[in-house]
């Protein structure tokens, strides 16, 4: 769920079913992303008024724009990034590395978020999750390293998904 001032603005979703849909709506939601549509998700979305996005409209741009930001070694805007796009209700922290080769020149760099979800965000982990799924999926057809990991710990109730994204400047 990406939220904004007024409530839910967008659900995503791998696959969208009818369900998916009416759970959207039901959360005030005015739009759905998937990979995939079920043919009852777009009949459901034309009668209940929601707005169907291709979620690889999305984060194909999204990823160009990362792809761009580690080439250029700008950790100050991969955090600011992720600040706009995680919501507010998510902990999380981020890491950036440089890799040097044997001349000393800067060979590769790698950023990484780790985003927490507790009490009242687990609600949101499966949105940030598709999501972040999705623009490791394209980073990685981009030529970026990328790993995503998810954990969860019962114990606590909290949900844990970390992205790494890594570029070779040599090549």
């Amino acid at each position: 769920m990406v939220k904004g001032g007024e409530g839910v603005r967008l659900r995503i979703r791998s696959v969208a079913t009818g369900d998916d849909v009416l759970k959207a709506r039901a959360s005030g939601a005015k739009a759905i992303a998937a990979k995939v549509f079920l043919p009852e998700a777009v009949e459901v979305a034309g009668r209940e008024g929601v707005e169907l996005v291709n979620v690889e409209d999305v984060v194909g741009p999204l990823a160009s724009v990362l792809k761009e930001l580690l080439r250029e070694r700008r950790p100050d805007l991969l955090v600011r990034f992720f600040q706009e796009i995680l919501p507010e209700a998510v902990a999380r922290s981020y890491s950036y590395r440089e890799y040097t080769d044997y001349t000393g020149a800067t060979s590769a760099v790698e950023f990484s978020v780790d985003a927490k979800f507790i009490r009242g965000a687990l609600g949101l982990f499966d949105d940030v999750f598709s999501l972040l799924s999705a623009i490791a999926s394209k980073a990685s057809e981009l030529g970026m390293y990328t790993s995503l990991n998810s954990t969860s710990d019962p114990r606590w109730k909290e949900r844990r998904v970390v992205l790494d994204l890594k570029i070779d400047l040599k090549t």
